[in-house]
């Protein structure tokens, strides 16, 4: 007989998470199969290190304005995480970086891991899909930067290389008609030939 108190502690409900990322950490994360906490050192204080790796709840996360240091503003994709099935193995901590606190503008549904030891979340046990933000009504606005492209194109070839599922979304974060798509990746491939 199940009681009550077994159903009350199951995992925690986290729902979706989202990672953003460049194209560029994109290829280290998909290379290396995990997403690992804070490569670049530990967080807090030299008595009190802490590793972290944050996540968010809001889809439109690229459309917030922010400064991140090792993404900029440009954000094009995105890892798309099992919150529910991490909350078994990882404990989550709501969080807000300074400055996004109370500006509705540019709040932040932030969820990270934190852990006083370096760690690492395997791709391959929780990633639901590789997410592509393409603006594709807005063309003028696509970079003349060639390694953006080929960046993004890597990211595509690993992600079928680790059968990671690969999601085109708008800037609304929703999923692009599959017309759109075709289109979009016709006209890049079109501009990696004349490079």
């Amino acid at each position: 007989m199940i009681k009550l108190k077994d159903i009350l502690l199951e995992a925690k409900q986290v729902g979706t998470l989202y990672h953003y990322t460049s194209y560029n950490n994109a290829i280290d994360i998909l290379k290396s199969g995990k997403l690992r906490s804070d490569v670049g050192g530990a967080l807090g204080s030299l008595d009190d290190p802490f590793y972290s790796v944050s996540f968010t709840r809001d889809k439109n996360f690229h459309k917030v304005a922010r400064n991140l240091t090792n993404v900029g503003n440009n954000i094009p994709c995105r890892f798309t995480f099992d919150g529910d099935k991490m909350s078994n193995t990882y404990a989550f901590n709501p969080y807000a970086q300074k400055g996004f606190e109370k500006d509705k503008k540019r709040y932040e549904s932030e969820e990270r891991i934190v852990s006083k030891k370096v760690f690492d979340v395997p791709l391959d046990k929780y990633v639901v899909s590789f997410d592509i933000i393409i603006e594709y009504k807005d063309q003028k606005e696509w970079t003349n930067n060639k390694m953006y492209y080929l960046d993004m194109k890597d990211c595509i070839e690993l992600c079928k290389e680790k059968n990671i599922k690969i999601n085109t979304i708008d800037g609304n974060g929703d999923p692009v008609p599959p017309k759109e798509v075709k289109s979009f990746f016709q006209k890049i491939l079109l501009k990696l030939a004349y490079w």
